[in-house]
This record gives structure tokens, sequence and C-alpha cells, in this order.
């Protein structure tokens, strides 16, 4: 399972990215778009998936993999 700590050196190393905390959660950007956001107790880490494959996505291992809450559902990523 992928921690912050795991993640952070290559979110710091990917060209234009940088992380910030938006109340609280850790979140990685790159100009507005976050592509990696963790929750508060850092124990859930969500990650921008294209929205046309997100139900495939989820149904190859739903133990591990979850649709983001409906008010994300929007975002095409």
């Amino acid at each position: 399972m992928a921690e912050v700590d795991d993640v952070r050196p290559l979110g710091s190393s990917l060209e234009r990215s940088y992380e910030v905390y938006v109340r609280g959660r850790l979140m990685f950007r790159v100009g507005q778009i976050v592509y990696v956001a963790f929750s508060l107790d850092e124990s859930v880490m969500g990650f921008a998936f294209p929205k046309e494959e997100r139900a495939d996505f989820v149904a190859s291992d739903p133990r591990k993999f979850q649709l983001p809450s409906a008010s994300d559902m929007r975002f095409n990523w």
C-alpha cells in the first residue's frame, strides 16, 4: 500500500508538480489540477483517472479501489 512517504519523492520530482495542504489534506498538483490527494488520516489515497474508465478500474479490484465521492465524479480526471 502506498504511503505519503512513498509518494512524496515521486510527486516532488515531476516537472511543474508541487505539494499543497488544503484543509489539512496533502495534495499534489500541476497548476490547479490535483492528481493525488490523501485523506486527513493518510489512510486513503485518491488519484486522477479518466472518468470513462473508472468503473472498469474499480471492478478490477473492488477491495482496493473505490469510486470518488459524488461531488468529485464531475471531474474528467
